[in-house]
């Protein structure tokens, strides 16, 4: 009879184990969607429907390689499809956040052009004298892979395949982008806004805009970007379709507004700037 009564009992606990399995979500990807958005709204969610929502970073790629393969069911990107990426995955955008160029906090450097930023990465630019800075080599840090988020979206944006300078300090995401730029004092990178904002980092002006929600807001600051979520192409799990449909409601958008552009105001931008 005990034996039975312990059976029973093991039976039972592993079934409620495998529903709450079951209904977790797993997330991975984008860093810097992971930073700004992606864990306020896990645990906004989770408080309101108590399903836990597991976030993990990565980068872009992984993302968009994790949702494929079907070991996650969202992941983070902050750049679109490329090559045969479109046969996996399916995308939806969450939020908006613009590219934005850092040094370190110390750096007497206000302002980057267009040029200056190609010139920089390129490694013709070597020197902070060059922009009106201390008479230190610039240090660039900047991602492994050129299909990596930022660096693809920068390209893209600039118009410009740039050919990073072999000098480059090397990182796997925007976060150590902005980690390294943190600590070193000649450093220099781009990232997304929504995550440098929380950084003790210096977010240089571009062509004499600064970087902030008023000038995304305005039009006047020109790299904005989406922030995807990206879904295994093919019948979309309810457990994910539900927390699509709280992210961009109202409420999820109001999370995501913390250090993000939200779908509707991106909206207004669009319609103000054709």
């Amino acid at each position: 009879m005990k034996i039975t009564v312990l059976t029973v009992l093991f039976v039972s606990l592993a079934l409620i184990a495998g529903t709450v399995s079951a209904e977790e979500l797993k997330f991975a990807g984008c860093s810097t969607s992971t930073i700004s958005y992606m864990k306020d709204v896990a645990k906004t969610y989770e408080a309101k429907t108590g399903i836990k929502v597991d976030v993990k970073g990565g980068g872009a790629t992984l993302g968009i390689k994790s949702a494929g393969a079907g070991t996650v069911d969202i992941g983070g990107t902050c750049r679109h499809l490329i090559e045969d990426e479109g046969k996996e995955v399916k995308l939806t955008i969450a939020a908006y956040d613009a590219l934005v160029f850092i040094a370190h906090k110390s750096n007497p450097v206000s302002n980057v052009t267009k040029a200056q930023v190609i010139n920089i990465f390129e490694g013709k630019i070597k020197n902070w004298k060059e922009l009106g800075g201390e008479d230190k080599p610039i240090i660039v840090v900047e991602r492994n892979e050129e299909t990596d988020g930022a660096r693809l979206m920068l390209n893209d944006k600039l118009g410009h395949k740039i050919k990073l300078t072999k000098s480059a300090i090397k990182v796997q995401s925007s976060s150590e982008v902005e980690k390294e730029t943190e600590k070193n004092p000649y450093a220099f990178g781009v990232t997304g806004s929504s995550s440098a904002f929380q950084r003790e980092i210096k977010l240089l002006n571009y062509n004499g805009v600064t970087p902030n929600k008023e000038n995304f807001l305005n039009g006047k600051y020109p790299l904005i970007r989406p922030l995807y979520l990206a879904t295994k192409k093919g019948e979309t799990s309810e457990k994910t379709k539900k927390f699509f449909e709280f992210l961009l409601s109202d409420e999820g958008q109001a999370v995501v507004s913390k250090n993000c552009i939200t779908v509707k105001e991106y909206k207004k931008i669009s319609e103000a700037n054709p």
